[in-house]
């Protein structure tokens, strides 16, 4: 939320996997960083969990282990980002985490209560143009 980086210094942005760990209070400032650190016309990248990965449609964010997630919509998606991006493409992934660190021999051990199926995640990967 305070990135240590030069005005207008990037010409692309890549967030896998941190704005959904940033609670909703605090987006704003999360995208005027990428916004002040990004030269015009640069593209921001982002893959977010999705709202699809929950079994509940009460809430999209839950806190387990101390650790803060928020699942997004497509409408929360556009809302935060189309004042100053234009969205170019929104594609949804199906993650199996448990294959995924059966591959990397490593032991997923974080129940996630609310997720349809605690190893399955859902991830919306968004391609974004900044707008003049």
């Amino acid at each position: 939320l305070n990135l240590p980086y030069k005005d207008n210094l990037f010409d692309v942005i890549v967030d896998y996997g941190c704005l959904h760990h940033i609670k909703k209070e605090d987006w704003r400032l999360y995208l005027n960083e990428a916004l002040r650190v990004q030269k015009n016309n640069g593209f921001f990248y982002i893959s977010v969990f999705s709202k699809n990965s929950l079994d509940t449609s009460e809430r999209n964010w839950v806190i387990h282990q101390g650790h803060y997630d928020h699942y997004f919509t497509k409408k929360e998606i556009t809302a935060l980002f189309d004042k100053n991006f234009q969205i170019l493409k929104i594609d949804e992934e199906r993650l199996d985490m448990g294959k995924l660190m059966k591959k990397l021999n490593k032991d997923i051990s974080h129940n996630v209560s609310g997720r349809k199926n605690t190893n399955l995640v859902y991830l919306y990967h968004v391609q974004m143009k900044r707008k003049k």
